[in-house]
């Protein structure tokens, strides 16, 4: 979501930009995480107030995938079992079917 609102937003992305180069100059790697974080949470909290519809949508959007990946996984699992207990009839008819 920040990457997104960074992509739109040129003179924030600037911003950052500079902050990390400044930031990386003076501290080592750990104060240099730390002392970015509250550049991040501000315009990650603006980023999800603008994108919140979107993130929404999204969800849903992935919920409902998911519901439809799990009825298909249950309809090749029942597919299955009917194709294995059809294969196991012994009809006259299933074998010259099958052979």
């Amino acid at each position: 979501m920040l990457e997104q609102y960074l992509l739109e937003h040129e003179g924030v992305a600037k911003e950052y930009e500079k902050l990390k180069i400044d930031l990386a100059i003076k501290y080592n790697r750990d104060l240099y995480t730390l002392s970015k974080t509250e550049f991040i949470k501000k315009h990650t909290k603006i980023a999800k107030e603008i994108y919140k519809d979107v993130f929404i949508i999204r969800t849903k959007f992935e919920e409902m995938l998911n519901d439809i990946r799990l009825f298909i996984n249950q309809l090749f699992v029942a597919i299955n079992k009917r194709v294995e207990n059809f294969l196991k009839m012994k009809s006259p008819l299933l074998l010259n079917f099958c052979y």
